[in-house]
């Protein structure tokens, strides 16, 4: 009976033993997501933001490209210069591509 309750008592503090030990794993495999997470947002939010200012300094290009073609001699004759309507035609479609993304 002694000998029982030993063996027992052994593999019980075995069994405890292997769950501390996959706890422990757990425990570093989560931290390891967490870090990997964080760095993924920091990530994230860095495209953002340089998408955001990306998208504002194509309006802003559009905006003063709209304003120079009007204020030509060819704008106000009802023809816009080819080159000012690419540009302005450019910047639109890249603000509309990246305002998809």
């Amino acid at each position: 009976a002694v000998d029982q309750a030993q063996s027992d008592s052994s593999a019980t503090a075995a069994r405890v033993s292997a769950l501390e030990a996959e706890l422990a794993k757990a425990a570093a495999e989560k931290a390891a997501l967490t870090s990997t997470i964080r760095a993924d947002q920091d990530t994230a939010r860095q495209e953002q933001q340089r998408l955001e200012d990306h998208i504002a300094s194509l309006e802003a290009s559009r905006d003063i490209q709209r304003e120079v073609s009007s204020g030509t001699p060819a704008a106000s004759a009802g023809k816009q210069p080819q080159g000012d309507a690419v540009a302005t035609a450019n910047a639109e479609a890249e603000v509309a591509r990246l305002k998809a993304d």
